[in-house]
């Protein structure tokens, strides 16, 4: 049997914003009760929190790309926050 050895390049994006989106809603529900009920409301509801995208850009050459980002609820609650829109919560 020949042994066939291939390159992968992978490539992780997203990781910095979502650190950043985690810390922004972790450190304003420590300040808002508004905050705190609707990121309870959402994980009640079994909301998922992240999510990891995969995407193969180039079979032949390798190339696989992951991006890692909030769930839509979350995304949408740190959009929010970073607007200052706090009636949208």
């Amino acid at each position: 049997m020949a042994e066939r050895r291939i390159r992968i390049h992978l490539e992780v994006c997203g990781l910095e914003q979502l650190q950043s989106d985690l810390k922004l809603l972790a450190d304003a529900a420590e300040s808002s009760l508004e905050v705190r009920d609707a990121l309870f409301c959402f994980f009640g509801s079994s909301g998922e929190a992240a999510g990891i995208e995969f995407q193969q850009c180039s079979t032949a050459a390798g190339d696989l790309r992951i991006e890692l980002k909030l769930s839509h609820g979350l995304a949408v609650l740190a959009a929010a926050l970073r607007a200052g829109d706090f009636d949208g919560l």
